[in-house]
């Protein structure tokens, strides 16, 4: 899954791109590279507020609160969020504060050469598309399993992100230079209550024990670890040395985490188009290849601590169970549950192997 292209190709469907170009008043090149930048631009932005203390439940709070049918009217979505702009009806307003998502604003505005108030109207206009488009993709998951697709994304949302506007925005936009991966940014914008817990990760770490006794969000344990190493480094080569195997421990975590969330939804979607033998057929590939995929991320799972494990088996664990139960009618009908079985077992064999017992 890349979470970019699905919103990119969401918008480019039908006349969507020459209604936001007429809300604007552009041209729809001009509106094509800023829709292009604004995206990638927003996700950052929220992948930086789930990261901090309460900033994942909030965020899962704001999906709950998108209209579930909104994106199945995108011309009205579009109106609406036009008509807002950046005001206390914006839903990014709720989440990134007023100030940070005029910070981003500003980077745009000059980043895309549109005005204040034109990038304004856009942020308005795809502020609920995005939240529509994560609800979408993240539904069944809690808190935390948002936090661990949503860095299972964060390569994809680096990558499609214009040449020179990340440095831009890490520059202007205090914490997103760590979401972003901006080596001149430090982890130092994460907020008390997850310093504290990481310190204590530190202490363990100088007496030789696993940093991961106490799981934190992964993206802040990610980030304070950097910058705990950074500190430590000064006075104790080992404890520096045992944080940085945790922390590139942590970005193990969080691929794998993203990439399972990814492969059991696409399966999920698969196993929801099998009504009959030809429709069956047609699958069959499909869930082939989300084993194969699956095979493959079983040499890193190996390396990851035990507590890692846990941490990532909690978080597929809802999405197993309504994998299994949209099987249960497929394996049902008569002949399509023979010819899948074979595969579904294999596959809820592997699963399985990723959730380990508690």
């Amino acid at each position: 899954m890349n979470i970019v292209e699905i919103i990119l190709k969401l918008l480019g469907s039908g006349d969507t791109i020459g209604k936001i170009a007429s809300a604007l008043g552009l041209g729809q090149d001009q509106t094509q590279k800023a829709v292009g930048a604004a995206i990638p631009t927003i996700l950052a932005a929220v992948m930086g507020s789930a990261s901090k203390p309460e900033g994942a439940a909030n965020l899962v709070s704001a999906l709950a609160k998108q209209d579930a049918g909104g994106l199945d009217d995108l011309g009205g979505l579009l109106t609406k969020g036009a008509a807002a702009g950046l005001g206390d009806s914006n839903p990014l307003t709720a989440l990134l504060g007023g100030s940070g998502l005029g910070q981003i604003a500003g980077v745009l505005s000059k980043f895309t050469g549109i005005g204040d108030g034109g990038t304004g109207k856009l942020l308005g206009m795809l502020g609920p598309v995005v939240l529509g488009a994560l609800g979408k993709q993240s539904k069944g998951l809690d808190a935390a399993g948002l936090v661990s697709m949503l860095a299972g994304q964060k390569a994809n949302i680096s990558s499609a992100l214009p040449s020179g506007l990340g440095s831009l925005l890490s520059s202007a936009v205090p914490g997103l230079g760590s979401v972003l991966g901006d080596a001149g940014q430090t982890a130092s914008a994460a907020v008390g209550a997850a310093t504290s817990a990481a310190t204590g990760a530190a202490r363990q770490a100088e007496a030789a024990a696993s940093p991961f006794k106490k799981l934190l969000i992964p993206l802040i344990l990610a980030a304070l670890a950097v910058f705990l190493g950074q500190k430590m480094c000064r006075k104790a080569p080992e404890a520096a040395s045992a944080v940085s195997n945790g922390v590139a421990a942590v970005g193990d975590q969080m691929k794998i985490a993203g990439d399972l969330t990814g492969l059991i939804k696409d399966a999920t979607a698969a196993v929801a188009t099998i009504k009959d033998e030809a429709s069956a057929t047609a699958a069959l590939p499909k869930l082939k290849d989300v084993n194969t995929k699956l095979a493959g991320i079983k040499g890193l799972w190996a390396k990851l601590p035990a507590p890692a494990q846990q941490a990532v088996g909690s978080t597929i664990r809802p999405l197993i169970a309504t994998l299994r139960n949209s099987l249960q009618p497929v394996l049902a009908l008569p002949v399509v549950g023979n010819l899948v079985k074979p595969v579904v077992d294999e596959m809820l064999s592997t699963l399985e192997g990723f959730v380990p017992a508690a």
